[in-house]
């Protein structure tokens, strides 16, 4: 799934990954493929780790100040404790750019 840069501005100061995604409603899930593609503009200072980013987009968060660190999709083994239990898993609607 992919995420824009402009939605990586409330991350500033943080990790924006699988986990942090979903929370926000960016993802459907945490253990879903992310590709970072660069729309809107990055004005924060971000620590992004995901699956992928296009080389643009990971100009555009390194001239931001943050960082890029393409990790391994998430498997339902690793999952945070509180979404172990898939019921338990909030259901978001599709974030709408």
């Amino acid at each position: 799934e992919n995420v824009y840069t402009g939605q990586l501005n409330d991350f500033a100061g943080k990790t924006a990954d699988n986990f942090t995604l979903f929370d926000a409603g960016l993802v459907s899930s945490p253990y879903v493929n992310v590709k970072i593609v660069v729309k809107g503009e990055l004005t924060s200072k971000v620590s992004v780790a995901v699956q992928g980013a296009s080389e643009n987009a990971i100009a555009v968060i390194q001239k931001a100040g943050g960082s890029f660190a393409k990790t391994p999709r998430a498997t339902v083994a690793e999952w945070a404790p509180q979404y172990r239990d898939r019921s338990a898993v909030p259901h978001h609607r599709p974030h709408e750019v």
